[in-house]
C-alpha cells in the first residue's frame, strides 16, 4: 500500500518534546505512520459491528401517510414494545414480489395478506415483512414477532392517540439520532504533508474505501465535495 492507514491526533499536553520523527511535517496534527506489511495484515482481526436498527425514515417513507395500526404493550423477556403494523393492498400474484422465495405458503391465497410491521424493544428494532391469512387476524402481531424471533406477548393495547403517528415519527427520529454518530475522518496520502494537500484529496484509495463503507455510511458533508 502506498498510502497511509490511519492519522494520529497529537495531544500530548504533559510538557514533553515531540517525537523527532513528527518534525518533518509542517502540521503538527499530521503524524505519518508505516504502512502494515502483508503478513500484519493477514493477523488482523475482523469485526462485525452490531448496532440497533434506525428506522424513522423506513416509518416515515412506509408507513405515516398509510393506514396502519400502532400497538405498545410488554413481551416476556424484551420488555416493553412498540409496534407499528400496515396492510399491503396488492394482487396474490405480486404479494411473492416484496417477499424473498423462503415464505410459507397457504391454500387460501385468496384471504392471503402483505404485512409489513416496524417493531421496537428496549435492545433493538425489527422491520419485518411476512404473508399472513386475514381470517387469523387475531394472531397478525404474535405471526410478526415470530418471524423475528422475540418472545411471546405479556399483554398488547392498540395505540388509540389520533396524534400517535407525529409522536412515534418524533420518537424513531429521536432514537435514531442517538445512535447515529458522525465522525470525520481526514485522509492523508504519502508525502502528503501539510493541510492544503491533505485537504484537497478528490480521490481515495480502495483500500480506505472498503474500511469507511465496513465501520458506517459514508455521509457527503454540506457544500464540501473533498474527501475529510
Amino acid at each position: 500500500m502506498d498510502e497511509v492507514n490511519a492519522n494520529q491526533l497529537n495531544t500530548n499536553d504533559n510538557g514533553t518534546s515531540p517525537d523527532p520523527r513528527e518534525e518533518h511535517s509542517s502540521s503538527a496534527l499530521f503524524v505519518f505512520q508505516q504502512s502494515l506489511s502483508d503478513s500484519q495484515q493477514e493477523n488482523i482481526p475482523h469485526y462485525q459491528l452490531n448496532s440497533p436498527l434506525c428506522v424513522s425514515q423506513q416509518y416515515e417513507k412506509e408507513f405515516f401517510d398509510y393506514f396502519h395500526m400502532n400497538y405498545f404493550g410488554e413481551l416476556e423477556h424484551e420488555g416493553l414494545f412498540l409496534a407499528s403494523v400496515r396492510t399491503i393492498r396488492t394482487k396474490p400474484f405480486e404479494i411473492r414480489r416484496h417477499l424473498s422465495s423462503c415464505y410459507s405458503e397457504t391454500n387460501d391465497k385468496d384471504n392471503e395478506q402483505l404485512l409489513r410491521a416496524i417493531i421496537r424493544t428496549q435492545d433493538n428494532n425489527y422491520d419485518v415483512s411476512g404473508i399472513i391469512n386475514i381470517k387469523n387476524e387475531e394472531n397478525i402481531l404474535q405471526f410478526l414477532l415470530d418471524k423475528t424471533e422475540l418472545s411471546s406477548i405479556c399483554y398488547v393495547k392498540l395505540v388509540h392517540d389520533i396524534k400517535a403517528n407525529e409522536k412515534i415519527l418524533e420518537f424513531d427520529k429521536y432514537n435514531d439520532e442517538q445512535l447515529s454518530n458522525k465522525v470525520g475522518i481526514v485522509y492523508q496520502q504519502l508525502n502528503q504533508s501539510n493541510e492544503i494537500e491533505i485537504l484537497s484529496n478528490n480521490e481515495i484509495s480502495i483500500e480506505m474505501e472498503n474500511f469507511l463503507n465496513l465501520i458506517s455510511e459514508l455521509v457527503q458533508l454540506k457544500n464540501f465535495n473533498k474527501y475529510r
